[in-house]
């Protein structure tokens, strides 16, 4: 059932989601996108990757997020009522932590069952992508110093090259200037292409050129005419290994048996579970005085999600050493919060003394 009040309640607190959310999503992105621009910059992707790794990175980003842009929704949204004394209107009206509850129910299954989904499915396939996306562009921006019309840095930056166009499968009017030694060198040619060897090896191949070689401290230079002339390009520098645990599907996980697989789904899983666990202990958590202000209690609520993240990580860490009991995975950390957030709704509730006071008077 859905009152009036559980409708604005939960009103404010999806616009407020939706507001922190977008703030945290444009300040991560920007980072990544400067992230990513440095690396096309310096030739280690093209540029139109860039968008490709901004999308599969959300998705990312959006598990970690909604979780704790939810937590902050709600100490705002029901912050701003204590703050108004519009709390102190509901309370007056009947409307107690239950009701409140009732109404976050509504709201936050359907966006931790998102979270879920993200956690569980979406995300793993992004990593899996992200790796495909990078090692092919890679290989792309490898090949795409040849490109006609730039100045470029040459593998192994020793040198810069440029041709004018390409045509025919040929790069024309090359020009290449570079170090071997002590020596500098400019090559001019007419044409040029890329060319591999029986061993893998790569060669830039020029036709019909000269090559200029000037010593320093030399008034001489030496010239000299080629019709063909070949230059080995270093070996294209493999990857980093990447460990591909976090895009592995849920059934490859479960089904490894290892320590840091099974470590590996509980975190997964902890997202979801986290923002429920959250949104339980941000009503008693948000609970404040006009004179606090709707900001009173954020930087509490910042401080309980540091700790709360932290100690899942720590738990994930001593899974994966099998420092702790599988069996306790990281089940022990949400429990260990949600008592929390009970005893503190108890206390603020009355606690002890609303269950003793009453038999003291029927006794007196």
């Amino acid at each position: 059932m859905r009152t009036l009040i559980g409708r604005y309640i939960n009103r404010e607190i999806l616009l407020s989601w939706l507001g922190v959310t977008a703030a945290l999503m444009v300040i991560l992105m920007s980072h990544r996108f400067a992230g990513f621009l440095g690396s096309a910059a310096s030739g280690d992707i093209p540029p139109d990757a860039i968008w490709s790794l901004m999308g599969l990175s959300s998705v990312q980003y959006l598990v970690i997020i909604i979780p704790i842009a939810f937590f902050l929704a709600v100490l705002l949204a029901l912050g701003r009522f204590y703050k108004d004394s519009e709390m102190s209107a509901m309370m007056a009206c009947g409307v107690g932590p239950l009701h409140i509850y009732k109404a976050l129910f509504w709201l936050v299954v359907p966006v931790m069952a998102g979270v879920a989904w993200l956690s569980l499915f979406a995300s793993p396939m992004a990593n899996e992508a992200i790796d495909r996306v990078q090692q092919e562009a890679q290989a792309d921006a490898r090949l795409g110093i040849f490109e006609p019309g730039a100045f470029r840095r040459l593998p192994g930056g020793d040198g810069v090259f440029y041709a004018e166009r390409r045509e025919n499968g040929y790069l024309n009017r090359v020009f290449i200037q570079g170090m071997e030694g002590d020596e500098h060198v400019v090559i001019r040619a007419d044409r040029a292409r890329v060319e591999e060897g029986s061993q893998g090896q790569r060669y830039l191949v020029l036709e019909d050129g000269y090559r200029n070689e000037l010593i320093p401290g030399q008034a001489e230079l030496q010239r000299t005419r080629f019709e063909r002339h070949g230059l080995e390009l270093p070996p294209a520098s493999a990857p980093a290994p990447v460990d591909d645990r976090e895009a592995r599907s849920v059934s490859a996980l479960l089904s490894s048996g290892e320590a840091a697989d099974m470590a590996e789904f509980h975190w997964r899983l902890s997202m979801p579970l986290g923002g429920l666990v959250l949104a339980l202990l941000a009503v008693p958590l948000s609970k404040s005085s006009p004179r606090q202000g709707r900001y009173g209690r954020l930087f509490a609520g910042i401080l309980v999600y540091l700790v709360y993240s932290n100690l899942l990580a720590t738990g994930q860490v001593w899974l994966e050493r099998e420092q702790l009991p599988m069996v306790f995975g990281l089940w022990w950390v949400h429990a260990l919060f949600a008592g929390f957030a009970m005893a503190l709704l108890f206390w603020q509730n009355g606690g002890v003394r609303r269950w003793l006071l009453p038999r003291r008077e029927s006794a007196a």
